[in-house]
């Protein structure tokens, strides 16, 4: 199930987060219609009996009334407990978690420690893709690193070079002619 959920997207986990939500409220709501439906027809019962039963059908009414508020605010209530308690850990560990270790490789790669490896480079949704493209350029900053210190390297020959033919005898004597 992890590996699955690893291969949705951001908009696909929030998509099946919501469908979860909308199947219990759903639900809840299917559950309260059919004793809507029961109360009503019994509410027609008690408008069309004229025995003393009356009495005990009122009674009857005022409890199944009851119970249908006791369904609906509580089976509500657990539905949105239970979707905040299972989404929010995963949101955070799908989501939240590895953008904040991508947030702190940037920061490594920003101060220019091209050695860091990039977490998330796995994963094929959008997370993924930064995580890819951050590779790529952690790539392209160590290959300007090493261009950086060649360059260096060949200023240096350069540099001693220069002083070589400033020192050397043969450039004094053709700086007399």
């Amino acid at each position: 199930f992890r590996n699955k959920m690893a291969n949705l997207s951001i908009g696909g986990i929030l998509l099946a987060r919501q469908l979860i939500f909308l199947v219990l409220v759903g639900g809840l709501g299917l559950v309260g219609g059919y004793f809507s439906w029961v109360i009503s027809d019994m509410a027609g019962q008690l408008a069309n009996s004229s025995t003393g039963v009356t009495a005990a059908k009122a009674l009857e009414l005022q409890a199944e009334a009851n119970f249908l508020v006791k369904i609906i605010l509580g089976g509500t209530s657990l539905g949105v407990v239970m979707v905040t308690i299972i989404s929010i850990p995963i949101m955070h560990r799908l989501i939240a978690a590895p953008l904040q270790r991508l947030a702190s490789r940037m920061a490594d790669l920003a101060d220019g420690d091209a050695s860091a490896e990039i977490p998330e480079t796995n994963r094929k949704d959008e997370i993924g893709m930064i995580a890819n493209t951050m590779l790529r350029l952690r790539d392209a900053v160590k290959r300007n690193q090493e261009l950086l210190g060649e360059i260096k390297d060949h200023d240096e020959v350069w540099q001693n070079f220069i002083v070589i033919l400033r020192c050397s005898p043969q450039s004094k004597s053709s700086a007399l002619v």
